[in-house]
């Protein structure tokens, strides 16, 4: 943004003349250089569920899904930042299917950047649910993807009660690299043991390993396929 049209925006802003398109709150602009440059709520987060601050690898990852799904489904209306009013939330990338055998069937992209609870991700997923929305969350791999400390298992994975929570409600996770665009489809987890001797006693550790370990993918090799067991579509690797 050049300086006129900097001025512009908060001539604009200064007079209370630019709102939220979603809540219609009051807005300022912040021309910050850690994340980009945005409107913010003058007092409060916006109201609308699910709403997540605009840092560049939110915005990154929201694009990189945007274009892989209207390049693969050209005849859908795909629709970047689409406010359900039925919810009140704001789908980072909407999809709903005109034709085909697929039409009629509704999908919403969350990128998560941002750190959630349990019983954050329950209520959005839920939400979506109950207006006949299948949700998919694809989280950031750089900020979601841990690994064990542990010596001879820095490749076990690490994961916690919330990565352990969606994958028993919906037997996957998704992880997107922002920087290779690849994803990481995980599916198949596996335990294994390590013994050792501590004052005397022998200790059993269990390390967690996702089984194939190497299942990171480009983007645009991923698909969209209806589970035959489960009534839900899932992502997996077009080579299957």
């Amino acid at each position: 943004m050049n300086t006129m049209e900097f001025n512009n925006v908060a001539k604009l802003v200064k007079a209370h003349q630019i709102f939220c398109p979603n809540c219609g709150g009051d807005v300022i602009f912040k021309n910050g250089t850690v994340n980009t440059s945005h409107f913010a709520h003058r007092v409060a987060e916006c109201k609308f569920v699910g709403h997540e601050p605009e840092t560049k690898s939110h915005i990154k990852g929201k694009a990189i899904l945007y274009e892989w799904l209207r390049g693969m489904f050209p005849t859908a209306f795909v629709q970047y930042e689409m406010h359900i009013p039925a919810t009140g939330q704001i789908a980072d990338v909407y999809v709903e299917h005109k034709d085909g055998v697929y039409a009629g069937v509704k999908w919403a992209f969350e990128f998560q950047h941002s750190q959630m609870t349990i019983a954050q991700w329950e209520e959005r997923h839920n939400l979506y649910e109950s207006v006949d929305i299948q949700d998919f969350w694809i989280f950031d791999k750089a900020k979601f993807m841990k690994f064990s400390s542990a010596r001879d298992f820095t490749d076990a994975r690490r994961t916690v009660k919330f990565d352990e929570h969606i994958y028993d409600k919906t037997g996957l996770l998704y992880f997107l690299d922002l920087e290779k665009s690849e994803l990481s489809i995980e599916f198949n987890y596996i335990k294994t043991p390590r013994t050792t001797m501590v004052g005397g006693y022998n200790r059993t550790q269990y390390f967690t390993y996702h089984e194939p370990r190497e299942n990171s993918i480009p983007i645009s090799s991923v698909r969209v396929r209806k589970c035959r067991t489960f009534d839900y579509f899932v992502l997996e690797s077009r080579a299957k």
